[in-house]
């Protein structure tokens, strides 16, 4: 019983993240570019990765970084995005969201844990170059409200599957299903640093 409901819960939520995804790409001019270019279709694969490690990791160190690990990710995202509209330059931004994938990976994989703080850290630093890299690309594009609007909502119903997924899975046999998890995102972030 327990496990068909949560089955249905993560169900309903990925197809949730997928709306404000298709709109991004489909409707808004601004995310035709995910259709005309690799590089860039390979940073928004890596950022729904990461989205979904940010959730996993947080339920694996519990706790208060259950809300506060994926809501600094999301909040310094958007700052991110507003940076990319400021003077500032954040060098290598797209080397840091493919890298983001692969240190999460890791992260999962060894199990790793930090206080809830330096956790934030962690993922606050990537998400800064996730946010800067898509500002710079929607800046002349007319369309951040869209954006700001869909990857907060897409962000949060990401970060929530990874977390119910990992409290899902994780119960009976932790350590076998976190290396295996941790291992798919980080071969899937070394072949996208690969194909970038």
């Amino acid at each position: 019983m327990l496990i068909t409901s949560t089955k249905k819960v993560l169900s309903t939520l990925l197809l949730l993240a997928l709306i404000p995804l298709t709109y991004l790409t489909v409707v808004t001019d601004g995310w035709q570019f995910v259709a005309h270019s690799t590089s860039i279709s390979s940073t928004v694969i890596a950022t729904i990765l990461m989205m979904l490690a940010v959730g996993i990791w947080s339920a694996q160190l519990g706790g208060r970084a259950l809300w506060f690990v994926p809501l600094t990710f999301t909040g310094l995202m958007v700052i991110g995005t507003f940076l990319s509209y400021t003077h500032l330059s954040l060098a290598m931004a797209n080397a840091g969201i493919l890298l983001s994938v692969v240190v999460m990976g890791i992260l999962i994989c060894d199990g790793t844990r930090f206080s809830t703080l330096v956790a934030a850290g962690i993922v606050g630093f990537f998400a800064l170059s996730h946010g800067y890299s898509y500002g710079r690309v929607l800046a002349n594009s007319g369309e951040l409200e869209f954006y700001l609007a869909g990857i907060v909502l897409t962000g949060l119903i990401l970060n929530l599957s990874g977390e119910l997924s990992a409290q899902f899975f994780m119960q009976k046999s932790s350590k076998h299903i976190r290396v295996r998890v941790g291992g798919i995102i980080l071969f899937a972030g070394i072949i996208l640093i690969m194909s970038y």
